[in-house]
């Protein structure tokens, strides 16, 4: 999984966030859509405290 966020330096600040997912052909009964949610939900917390920093 790689997980890559991007930023915008302009005001409004945009943030991208994207997701890659590769299982294994052996992997079974793997809820791909809660991982992605769940990892783009991680990645804007995580973005939004920096932002939150950045003030």
């Amino acid at each position: 999984m790689n997980i890559i966020v991007e930023t915008t330096s302009e005001k409004p600040v945009t943030i991208s966030v994207e997701v890659i997912l590769i299982l294994s052909p052996k992997a079974k009964n793997v809820n791909v859509e809660l991982i992605t949610k769940e990892a783009v939900k991680e990645a804007l917390k995580v973005s939004g405290k920096y932002l939150s920093n950045l003030k």
